[in-house]
């Protein structure tokens, strides 16, 4: 009798063990589902964000940055305009005086001869004022800037290009101001030919400091 109660009770404490084993086990399933979840919650909250994150990089960075590389290359355009401008007078007055209309001075005169970028030029003339008569000068101004504009464009071609090359190194100069004495060179010539004069260009030449208008542009 005793040994069956005793034998009882130790069935009954293993079973209570089991169980205790049981629910321990349950327990840290039931952890890991709860840490899993925690995780795919924090996932999700991730991926909620990278989604706000690309939705803002579209609708607000992404055009905020468009509009300020426009601004830079705009600005830089501006600049670089400017710069050229700076750098085309200054070559001017190298080779030019420093006068209304511009003539050139003996350094000007001494690249023509030993260039010969007068022949190339004058090759030219029917080309060059055709160029200047499309774009519809209102006055003699007009015409020196188109007539110098035209000329530096001259080596687009590649067979003008080379020979204006070989200008610039017999005169020891650089291929834009060899092409700046030949357009101040001919000039004149195609003034004449769109019947206007040299005397005319200091009329329309705009003054230090004052702002462009259509007739000195």
């Amino acid at each position: 009798m005793i040994y069956y109660v005793a034998s009882t009770a130790g069935d009954v404490w293993q079973g209570i063990g089991i169980t205790a084993s049981i629910i321990l086990i349950l327990t840290g399933i039931v952890g890991g589902i709860t840490w899993i979840a925690r995780k795919v919650f924090k996932l999700g909250q991730i991926s909620q964000k990278i989604t706000t994150i690309e939705s803002d990089l579209k609708d607000n960075i992404k055009p905020e940055l468009t509009r300020l590389r426009t601004s830079i290359e705009e600005a830089s355009k501006s600049v670089g305009a400017r710069i050229d401008e700076v750098l085309k007078h200054l070559a001017l007055n190298k080779v030019s005086e420093s006068k209304s209309p511009r003539a050139l001075n003996d350094y000007g005169k001494q690249i023509l001869t030993q260039s010969g970028i007068g022949t190339i030029v004058d090759d030219q003339l029917d080309n060059i004022v055709e160029k200047v008569r499309a774009k519809n000068p209102e006055n003699a101004y007009q015409v020196q800037e188109m007539v110098l504009d035209v000329v530096q464009k001259l080596i687009e071609d590649d067979k003008i290009k080379n020979e204006v090359e070989q200008a610039a190194f017999k005169s020891g100069v650089t291929v834009d101001v060899v092409l700046l004495v030949g357009g101040i060179y001919i000039r004149d010539k195609v003034l004449d030919k769109l019947d206007m004069h040299p005397e005319e260009i200091d009329k329309h030449t705009p003054k230090p400091g004052a702002p462009k208008t259509p007739e000195n542009t």
